[in-house]
């Protein structure tokens, strides 16, 4: 896959100035789909809502997590499973590859684990979990 290197400079440009205006959080490689939508378009007023962003780039981070493997191992995977999962460039996450990597590390956590991280990584703004929301269901 080929990606213009003048466009993600530019890219990168805008994400900090839209970081230092406080209209997107946290780091570029963990971006809500609704982020990466703007990013790529150079919105100047994204229309994102920085709790919903945040539960999904913390789903990404926790599913990072549950993958058992140090930065350096997941980095030479051959096939990371999590790349597979949320595609940047679409803005979408496959949500058959999450399931088989969630049934694939469930024997490791607990069911309500499993389900938050679902509701987290919600590809639709609108039916993701806020914290709210994600809190009485981890008690």
């Amino acid at each position: 896959m080929l990606i213009n290197p003048d466009l993600m400079q530019l890219q990168g440009s805008y994400f900090t100035t839209l970081k230092s205006q406080g209209k997107v959080s946290g780091s570029s490689m963990y971006l809500s789909p609704e982020e990466w939508a703007a990013l790529k378009t150079l919105e100047s007023t994204p229309n994102c809502d920085n709790e919903l962003s945040t539960m999904f780039s913390l789903g990404l981070v926790a599913l990072e997590m549950c993958q058992l493997a140090t930065s350096a191992e997941q980095h030479s995977l051959k096939d990371n499973e999590l790349d597979c999962i949320y595609d940047h460039l679409s803005n979408t996450i496959n949500t058959v590859a999450l399931s088989r990597f969630l049934s694939s590390v469930s024997p490791y956590y607990s069911t309500r684990l499993i389900c938050i991280l679902r509701a987290m990584l919600e590809g639709d703004r609108t039916k993701r979990v806020t914290i709210f929301q994600a809190i009485p269901l981890v008690g």
